[in-house]
């Protein structure tokens, strides 16, 4: 990912659904598992496993700051 170059990522599809799974470079078996979602009229990254909004998808830098910080922290396996 070019906006933090200590995650890696790829698509996946489940269910018929993309996913787009995070890894932090250097703990692949830590990741976490991105979707998105129409709601309130608005495209909004997800976390896949519970439907949470994580961001705007606009928010490109905000999201990615979020998935640094929960795979930092050890919360990998979303």
């Amino acid at each position: 990912m070019t906006a933090d170059p200590g995650l890696a990522c790829g698509i996946v599809i489940r269910r018929g659904t993309p996913i787009l799974n995070v890894v932090q470079v250097g703990a692949a078996r830590r990741m976490v598992e991105v979707g998105c979602d129409h709601l309130d009229g608005c495209w909004r990254y997800v976390w896949a496993d519970s439907g949470e909004v994580i961001a705007p998808v606009g928010d490109v830098a905000g999201v990615v700051r979020v998935l640094a910080r929960e795979l930092a922290a050890g919360r990998g396996r979303r």
